[in-house]
């Protein structure tokens, strides 16, 4: 069973960079699969997958090694 996907965007308001610069309205664009309990959330860079996308056909996550990581079932 393929876990919940659903992708979002959130609103984070003005963001200022350490040089001064800023960002008057920042959004960061988000995708969830299956279901968050509080204790098992993973950040990931999506520069370091080399997709906008986390998972792949099948729900299937690679890490940044390559090495393909299947998210828990929301069980």
């Amino acid at each position: 069973m393929t876990p919940a996907h659903e992708r979002d965007t959130l609103s984070l308001g003005e963001f200022e960079f350490e040089c001064g610069e800023s960002i008057p309205d920042l959004e960061l664009a988000y995708e969830t699969h299956g279901e968050f309990t509080g204790d098992d959330a993973v950040l990931v860079c999506h520069a370091l997958t080399g997709s906008a996308h986390v998972a792949g056909p099948g729900g299937t996550i690679s890490s940044a090694q390559g090495r393909p990581s299947t998210p828990p079932s929301s069980t």
